[in-house]
């Protein structure tokens, strides 16, 4: 038997292998150069701004370009303003006993501050007082109807809506909004950012209730260096001069500096430097004293220690590079030859600077911090020398809590310049708890912090971004710092 079988099918062709065609890539993406951004180049070295407040371009369209006589005329008018603000020494004036040359006493005066304080405190108005002096005046009791209309000057002036001032304490109004603005250090372009993203001057033209507390360090470290500190004075002062009520200047560590400085005896000083083999280079006659130009920076710095530490007759003491403390030779070069008499005129300024400001929700505004020993906001209104140097001076510890729970520790500045201390949170409690305080709103430093009790506001004069200022309402309640305003206000140096 044969089997058939079917031949086998032919061999299968192999096929060839697919072909993938991938997409050809694209050729290298070249490098693009930097955009070039052509700003205008501005004239002189200031730097070029867009603004976006015109009442601010206004402002700074003058600041630190008037003549000698026209800055110091703006500076007198200023100070006439700010002699009638402290109600203690317009009382005094007001109630003088012109033929026994005497005025009322000043313990006298701080006893019925704080009468009226209370009766404020209990709901009275004005028309309790006008019933009182009704009531003395028909008894006849000379000394009781000067006293009441003492106490009615004084109640007007605490519920007034704008601030007064009592010494050295400035007492801000119950209602509206505050704007605190740390070191402003001759940087114009800085004051001029805040001042133009705030619009502050636009809002206190339109009859907003808005008051601007500067913290002091005007001046010093200035850019430009032959203008900024003319440029920021004549700011603030004209910002003072026009908006009286609105602004208040507080005093900074850099303009007790100077005016202490001014103070020291030029005998001693030149004794102690030829003991050390230190020679003067030169010596220029000015208003106020005198400056000394030191042949080097290390020099001048022993100077301006050894001017704090001997006070006396007279004479201010730099170095021929003395940055930070530069303000003597920046008048100079903004004003030539009346540069010393500028400087001299700042200085009787300076010295009648108030150093705080209190408002009514709890919040205290000062330079650098709280002093030791201070028990009340009272005793920032007559400071003795001890609390004035350290309200200027005084840091928070970096980490708020020193060791052992110690609520002032000397400063590792102190050998420098006298006796400053570092406070903790521990300090601060204590003392709010006594004041009745919430807030404290300081600069001083370059360093941002919003811790509970604190609110530090960089110093203006840094090359990086800065919190320079911050609003806060006058009326609203708050528990502590962190309720002032939700975020702190930045602005960047424009060096």
């Amino acid at each position: 038997m044969s089997f058939n079988f079917p031949p086998p099918p032919p061999p299968k062709q192999k096929e060839p292998p697919k072909e993938f065609n991938f997409p050809t890539p694209p050729p290298p993406k070249q490098k693009e150069e930097p955009k070039q951004f052509n700003f205008p180049v501005p004239e002189s070295n200031e730097i070029a701004y867009r603004y976006t407040s015109k009442e601010a371009e206004s402002l700074f369209s003058r600041a630190g370009k008037r003549t000698f006589e026209e800055a110091m005329e703006l500076l007198s008018n200023v100070e006439r303003i700010m002699a009638g603000e402290d109600i203690i020494a317009s009382l005094q004036e007001k109630y003088a006993d012109k033929e026994k040359k005497m005025k009322p006493d000043l313990n006298t005066l701080n006893e019925v501050i704080r009468v009226v304080e209370k009766k404020v405190a209990n709901k009275k108005d004005e028309d309790y007082f006008n019933e009182e002096l009704g009531k003395a005046e028909a008894g006849g009791n000379e000394d009781k109807i000067r006293g009441l209309k003492i106490a009615l000057d004084v109640f007007r002036a605490m519920t007034a809506p704008r601030p007064w001032g009592e010494g050295s304490l400035i007492h801000l109004p119950p209602e509206g909004k505050a704007i605190a603005i740390g070191d402003i250090h001759g940087h114009p372009d800085c004051l001029r950012k805040i001042l133009d993203e705030s619009k502050a001057i636009e809002r206190i033209k339109s009859g907003e209730k808005l008051f601007l507390v500067f913290l002091g360090d005007y001046i010093d470290r200035a850019k430009p260096a032959d203008s900024g500190d003319a440029a920021v004075l004549e700011a603030i002062l004209e910002l003072k001069h026009r908006f009286a009520d609105n602004v208040i200047l507080l005093m900074g560590n850099h303009e007790t500096m100077h005016v202490k400085f001014s103070a020291a005896n030029l005998e001693e000083v030149k004794k102690e430097f030829d003991k050390r083999g230190a020679t003067v280079e030169s010596e220029q006659r000015i208003t106020n004293g005198w400056i000394i130009r030191w042949k080097d920076r290390e020099t001048g710095e022993r100077a301006m220690r050894l001017a704090l530490e001997k006070p006396g007759g007279g004479v201010d003491v730099f170095g021929e590079s003395s940055s930070p403390h530069d303000f003597p030779e920046s008048m100079g070069k903004h004003f030539q030859d009346k540069g010393g008499d500028a400087y001299g005129r700042y200085m009787q300024f300076f010295k009648t600077l108030p150093i705080a400001a209190v408002s009514h929700n709890g919040v205290l505004l000062l330079h650098a911090g709280i002093a030791k020993g201070m028990e009340s906001v009272k005793d920032l209104v007559n400071p003795t020398p001890e609390v004035e140097f350290q309200v200027l001076w005084n840091d928070p510890w970096d980490c708020w809590h020193l060791p052992n729970g110690a609520k002032f520790a000397l400063s590792d500045r102190d050998g420098r310049r006298g006796t400053i201390f570092y406070f903790s949170e521990a300090a601060v409690s204590e003392f709010f708890a006594k004041a009745g305080l919430k807030a404290l709103v300081r600069s001083h430093q370059q360093q941002n912090l919003v811790w509970n009790l604190l609110a530090s506001l960089t110093s203006t004069d840094y090359d990086t971004p800065n919190i320079a200022y911050l609003e806060f309402d006058l009326k609203k309640e708050i528990a502590d710092a962190k309720d002032l305003d939700p975020g702190l206000k930045e602005i960047a140096s424009w060096h």
